[in-house]
Formats: C-alpha cells, sequence, structure tokens
C-alpha cells in the first residue's frame, strides 16, 4: 500500500475514533454509582477482572460492575466496545440482564459497565417469559450444560468462559446443546497430576 492510501487509512480510523466518543463526552461512573455497604464478589470476566456489586445513586439500586481495559490497553477498542454497550442499553433486549451503563475513562483507559443483577432465580423465568420456549425446557438445557461441565471438571478441566454465546445448538433447539469457548480453558489441580482430556479443548488450543 502506498504513503497515500496508508494515511487515507488512517485519516479514515481516526475520523471512525473521533465519531464514536458520545456528545458531551463520556459518563462518570462515580457520579452515577457508589459503593455497596454490603459488597458482592459475582465472579470474574473473561480476563480474570472481578465483577461486584455497587449502588446506583439516583434510586439506590444494587447493580453488578465489571472494569475492562487498564494500563496498556486500546483506547479505540474500549470506545468501539462503549458504543456496543450503549446499544444493548438502548436496545433492552428481552433476553439479555439490562445493560444500565458503560462509562470510560480515557486517562486511565478503564471501561466499568453496569447492569442490572437478577436476584433470587429470577433470571430463568425472565428469559423464559421472553424467549419462544418454556421454563422446563430451558431447565432442561441447563441440566446438560452442567453435566457438560462436570464432566470437564471430572477430566480436569474449568470452563472459565461460560455464557450464553458460547451454548450452541446442533439442531436450533435445545436438547442437544454443544458448549464452545474453551480457549481459557485452564487445568485443575489432580491427584494423579493429568492436566485432562484432550478432547475437552479448543482444537485451535490443542498441543501440534
Amino acid at each position: 500500500m502506498g504513503g497515500g492510501a496508508s494515511k487515507k487509512v488512517a485519516y479514515a480510523a481516526d475520523a471512525l475514533d473521533a465519531a464514536l466518543v458520545p456528545e458531551g463526552g463520556y459518563a462518570d461512573f462515580d457520579a452515577l454509582y457508589g459503593p455497596d455497604p454490603d459488597p458482592l464478589t459475582l465472579g470474574r470476566g473473561r480476563l480474570g477482572s472481578p465483577i461486584t456489586t455497587c449502588v446506583r445513586r439516583s434510586d439506590g439500586a444494587r447493580a453488578a460492575v465489571k472494569t475492562l481495559g487498564g494500563a496498556g490497553a486500546s483506547l479505540p477498542e474500549l470506545q468501539r466496545l462503549v458504543a456496543v454497550y450503549d446499544a444493548l442499553k438502548r436496545d433492552r433486549y428481552a433476553r439479555h440482564v439490562p445493560v444500565l451503563d458503560a462509562c470510560l475513562s480515557p486517562e486511565t483507559r478503564t471501561l466499568r459497565v453496569a447492569t442490572a443483577i437478577a436476584e433470587g432465580g429470577a433470571l430463568l423465568p425472565h428469559c423464559a417469559a421472553a424467549a419462544p420456549w418454556t421454563e422446563e425446557r430451558l431447565r432442561l438445557l441447563l441440566r446438560r450444560v452442567l453435566a457438560t461441565l462436570a464432566a470437564a471438571h471430572g477430566a480436569g478441566l474449568v470452563h472459565r468462559q461460560v455464557r450464553a454465546e458460547n451454548v450452541l445448538s446442533r439442531t436450533g433447539g435445545l436438547e442437544d446443546p454443544l458448549l464452545g469457548g474453551w480457549s481459557l480453558a485452564r487445568p485443575t489441580a489432580r491427584a494423579d497430576g493429568e492436566a485432562g482430556d484432550g478432547a475437552f479443548v479448543d482444537r485451535q488450543r490443542r498441543p501440534r
């Protein structure tokens, strides 16, 4: 690619990144949310960052928050993620727990994403009410996913990326699910020193 063409691509990328900055700048997370007086750790994100609880200042509602990025993170990539989360916030896709806010700090290159929390077993009825499946069929799907995870744990592997987009269907239904997304799987400690069955590992990650 010639120098002129390279400059045009760079200018186009700069224009795209500038267009991703919302009018008025990014929301201030600390202005919208405060500490939870009884904080919980709900899990960990795909890069290992903890998902904890906070309190929305406007109404005192508890929310979940995860932090992405940090020193060395790509600012344009974080800006694109803000645009994705803002679209999810506007769409309120019925099968997902609502995204409340996505707040980016360009100075520290951290993105904090707040979502609603489905507490006390409320998530499954929420999904059943919005999806073309009954609660009974969703429970069947969950049992089969848990059986897959139990088999993986028995073989010495922890999946680490159990989320909706990694539950795949062979037939378009719920009767015979596949669990994908094994790229971050890690071995568990086993008395016999085995690291698990290679059949459970994403083929792209198997030793050659």
